[in-house]
């Protein structure tokens, strides 16, 4: 029985963060998370990095801020419990000092030697469309 034989890509795939450095005159408030909350109904809520995983920025209006140069528009609202909709203040702490923040992300993917940038969203699409093109081999 013959054999046939496929040569498969190299293919490899690396991700880089950029990281700024910044500096304020003001501290910055960050989440704080050590902090941790039970509303009334139970419901335990806290910081996972710079995210709340368990309440909801609800918009409550808007507020116009401007002076002879300009005006612009800022949402405000209130964090709410995903559960039970109780208002929930998250903590935040003051950081002094210089410090980083993330910046854009790319991957490089690498296929035979050749090499493509792309973003977070494009390498996202590429994967997707990887995806759906092995469903149609697939089916």
């Amino acid at each position: 029985m013959p054999v046939t034989a496929h040569r498969f890509p190299l293919v490899s795939v690396a991700f880089e963060r950029e990281v700024i450095p910044i500096e304020t005159m003001m501290p910055a408030k960050v989440p704080d998370e050590k902090w941790r909350y039970v509303d009334k109904q139970g419901h335990g809520h806290f910081w996972k990095s710079t995210k709340l995983p368990t309440l909801e920025w609800i918009v409550t209006g808007t507020e116009w801020v401007g002076d002879e140069y300009g005006e612009d528009e800022y949402e405000i609202g209130e964090y709410r419990c995903r559960l039970c909709a109780e208002v929930v203040e998250p903590a935040r702490r003051s950081e002094y000092g210089p410090r980083t923040i993330h910046g854009l992300g790319r991957f490089t993917v690498t296929i035979d030697g050749e090499e493509f940038l792309l973003t977070e969203d494009e390498y996202a699409q590429s994967v997707d469309t990887w995806k759906q093109s092995l469903r149609k081999i697939r089916d």
